[in-house]
């Protein structure tokens, strides 16, 4: 059985290759970039196993291994990640302690012999999709709670009313709407009653009622709110 350890890094990676019938490393320290020309480098490399008796370990190490390791497992090779831990032990298991890049991808290959791991699967690859997009609907909330904080401190310098005549729902559709078009007092204030009242009860789907545009309008008029086109700029954003 050989055995492929690939240490990952940003920019490039480095491979070495251990042959566990012979003991006897076939080949180390092959760099290659993280690339399409670097992927079938490596794949010209190693074309002459057989799939079936080529088993690779990847150091598990942010993200910067996961297209490799798609191109590894559209090829039909047998891919396995490795807990940096792991590689650690190993290392310092070894005479030659210190940390080094060229040697780690043979620590890794020979992680093999004495370490039980979990082959990737079409269901893993799977579950890197959809970690993905957790972690893009996570940044997207955050950015969300993040904008949302931002306008509120907006809305304290410009019209501080707004916020007790409409509480919670000041982050609704229909307030967001009316900011986007009309981001000032001035602008609101200068709006006639059932100008007011369409947009919000459009952007409401009808919960907003004609009431709350007269209190709005008035509001706006007599505002202590800044009179800065600057926030108002920013609102808008």
């Amino acid at each position: 059985m050989f055995l492929l350890g690939i240490d990952i890094a940003k920019l490039n990676h480095v491979a070495s290759c251990f042959d566990s019938s012979t003991n006897e490393i076939v080949f180390s320290n092959f760099k290659f970039k993280n690339d399409f020309k670097g992927f079938s480098a490596l794949l010209d490399k190693i074309k002459s196993f057989d799939a079936k008796n080529l088993m690779i370990d990847l150091e598990s190490t942010s993200h910067y291994g996961e297209n490799l390791i798609h191109f590894l497992f559209q090829h039909g090779f047998k891919v396995a990640l490795m807990n940096p831990l792991q590689t650690s032990h190993l290392r310092k298991a070894n005479i030659r302690d210190a940390k080094n890049d060229n040697l780690d991808s043979i620590h890794i290959a020979k992680s093999l012999l004495f370490t039980k791991l979990n082959f990737i699967s079409e269901k893993n690859m799977d579950y890197f999709s959809l970690k993905k997009l957790t972690r893009f609907r996570s940044n997207l909330m955050k950015q969300r709670s993040k904008a949302k904080i931002q306008l509120t401190s907006l809305l304290d310098f410009i019209f501080p009313e707004l916020q007790y005549l409409f509480s919670s729902k000041i982050h609704s559709k229909a307030i967001y709407a009316l900011l986007k078009k009309y981001p000032s007092t001035e602008e609101i204030a200068a709006l006639k009653e059932d100008e007011i009242s369409s947009l919000l009860y459009a952007s409401s789907k009808g919960h907003f009622k004609k009431g709350k545009s007269l209190e709005l309008k008035s509001l706006a008029k007599t505002s202590v709110g800044m009179k800065d086109s600057s926030i108002s700029f920013h609102v808008i954003q």
